[in-house]
């Protein structure tokens, strides 16, 4: 599948795309709460595919915090 170049994207994908951007820094770092935030502005999307991403990303966000904590 090809990607859309930045500037042809609308601004609704535009933000989906920044927030799973985000999403893999924070988790990155270690940061689950902010994790956790773009995940769930993902989940909120009204489009199906964002959605399901933000839902998967929710699940491993909650997984990685339980490994920390351990």
């Amino acid at each position: 599948m090809d990607r859309k170049q930045p500037s042809s994207l609308d601004y609704e994908t535009l933000l989906h795309e920044l927030a799973l951007k985000n999403w893999r820094r924070s988790l990155l770092k270690g940061d689950f709460p902010r994790a956790l935030q773009n995940a769930g502005q993902l989940a909120r999307s009204r489009d199906r595919f964002w959605r399901w991403q933000g839902s998967l990303d929710l699940a491993v966000t909650h997984l990685c915090q339980g490994r920390s904590e351990s």
